[in-house]
């Protein structure tokens, strides 16, 4: 066996990374992909491999702060050899420090014994929900959707949709959806009710699927109907392009997954979220 730890990956160690999380993917019938951005700065990636080369385990960390993002594959027909074990133990000892968090799919179950021997806590659960566009009906009363391109407004209604965020994160949030909006055709539109912005949101169209992200509605216009009448209307837009309309939404928001629910959103996907301190 052959152990490796490097800042970068080559084309070739990434390549053989990919295709095994792929490996991992199909063979578990994973239902997303949860291999890590290559493109971040503060990274380290551990690799072993068998003595003919072949890739069996792959570990990366992701540094953000005082948190430290694990991601992990180790090849079907290798597992409960303790081989995970080996990288962890060593990325572990030579990074003591900031909380490792893993991201794992509920289909994982191999993944998710591991975590629970290493008596990590779960955080939280994400899922991803999905609703099959209909023709909506929608009264007169309901919100105006305006598209918009004004990042200036965007920002500081999503600052005010959301204050429990860091002071920056809206700016860097509605600049990275006007860079999508560029590369493939995503959507920003505001929340109009009698000529008042109320809130907004953002659509990411992928083939027939449109991804619903940083929807708000402003706290003094809560509890009045209005996100319940803009996914109305949102459908109703959607209806004639898209087939599916799908959001991701923590267990920890209890109104949004009520929101969801009552509307008909059914749940398709689940990741969740675990600390090992």
């Amino acid at each position: 066996m052959t152990m490796e730890k490097c800042l970068r990956l080559s084309s070739q160690q990434k390549a053989a990374a990919e295709n095994l999380a792929e490996l991992c993917r199909q063979q578990e019938d994973l239902t997303i992909s949860l291999f890590p951005d290559m493109d971040q700065e503060e990274q380290l990636f551990y690799l072993l491999s068998d003595d003919s080369g072949q890739l069996i385990s792959f570990l990366s960390l992701t540094f953000c702060g005082e948190e430290c993002l694990v991601h992990a594959f180790t090849h079907p027909s290798h597992r409960r050899k303790g081989f995970f074990d080996r990288l962890f133990d060593q990325a572990y000892e030579e990074n003591i420090g900031p909380a490792f968090l893993f991201t794992v799919d509920d289909n994982a179950k191999d993944a998710l014994a591991v975590l629970h021997a290493l008596e990590c806590v779960r955080l939280e659960t994400e899922y991803l929900l999905q609703y099959r566009i209909r023709g909506t009906e929608i009264m007169p009363s309901s919100p105006s959707l305006l598209p918009t391109e004004d990042t200036a407004t965007l920002c500081r209604l999503h600052q005010a949709c959301f204050p429990e965020y860091p002071e920056d994160f809206s700016e860097t949030f509605v600049e990275d959806l006007a860079d999508c909006q560029k590369e493939s055709g995503a959507e920003a539109f505001l929340i109009e009710k009698n000529g008042e912005s109320v809130g907004l949101g953002f659509c990411i169209y992928q083939e027939d699927i449109a991804y619903l992200t940083g929807f708000g509605v402003l706290p003094q216009y809560r509890r009045q109907h209005i996100a319940f009448d803009t996914l109305s209307a949102l459908a109703r837009r959607l209806a004639d392009t898209y087939q599916f309309l799908c959001v991701q939404v923590s267990d920890q928001n209890d109104a949004a997954c009520t929101l969801y629910r009552s509307f008909g959103f059914l749940p398709i996907e689940s990741v969740h979220t675990y600390l090992f301190e």
